[in-house]
């Protein structure tokens, strides 16, 4: 089970989710059900263009219109967001906090990744990890890591740059990861409290799973930009 979350303006988008899901194909064996959660941006074309990668593959994959479904929420968190983050980032970041609300009661467990992540291993490596005690899992972000003064609430101490974690791949189960759903809600604090936040999805996520995840292998997560610069000084 593994989601994408997209917000594509101009139409051009689509094809590194597609790109990302092909290299899931290619790499697994195992039975695959994909999870596009988008908005009204997410053209035709290209829904029918994800249906037949997937189709070609045997694969599943199901669309879910997010404003749709939490627009009220959503509404709320972009009147916070736009003088801040969103001229910068997309509206789908906000997407992955909702997997639990939207996606069938009987997927106990998924995976989300970034439209920018390509595999090149078996997802099923992934899909065997055991999450933490709030039913996640994720890579720690290495550049954070090495460069905590970079980035304004580690900094300012609000998180501890060894357990700050990249939201770009996530692993959850939705029996542990349900079982406190106020966050969401509590989110829209978090954004009118914390302007000075780096990044909208993964600044939240780290503020109410940063203690309790589980940190999963940096091979899970590989940050090319950074393998660059170690071999290149």
């Amino acid at each position: 089970q593994v989601c994408y979350a997209i917000h594509d303006s101009d139409g051009s988008y689509a094809k590194f989710i597609g790109t990302s899901m092909e290299s899931v194909l290619e790499n697994t064996t195992a039975p695959l059900a994909f999870h596009i959660l988008h908005d009204g941006t997410l053209t035709s074309l290209n829904r029918e263009k994800f249906q037949r990668l997937t189709d070609e593959y045997g694969a599943a994959v199901a669309f879910y219109d997010l404003p749709a479904l939490q627009g009220p929420f959503l509404d709320r968190a972009y009147a916070l967001l736009a003088d801040v983050w969103l001229s910068y980032y997309s509206k789908a970041v906000l997407y992955r906090f909702f997997v639990w609300q939207i996606l069938p009661r009987d997927v106990q467990r998924a995976i989300y990744f970034d439209a920018d992540i390509l595999l090149n291993m078996d997802i099923r490596q992934l899909w065997r990890e055991p999450t933490g005690p709030c039913g996640l899992a994720a890579v720690g972000d290495i550049a954070v890591q090495h460069n905590p003064e970079r980035y304004n609430l580690i900094r300012d101490g609000f998180f501890d740059a060894r357990r700050y974690f990249n939201s770009g791949v996530l692993l959850m189960d939705r029996e542990a990861f349900t079982g406190d759903e106020t966050w969401i809600q509590e989110t829209l604090h978090f954004f009118q409290q914390y302007p000075a936040a780096d990044f909208p999805d993964q600044d939240v996520m780290n503020y109410f799973f940063g203690e309790d995840y589980r940190q999963l292998p940096y091979t899970y997560n590989q940050l090319v930009e950074w393998e660059r610069l170690q071999q290149h000084g």
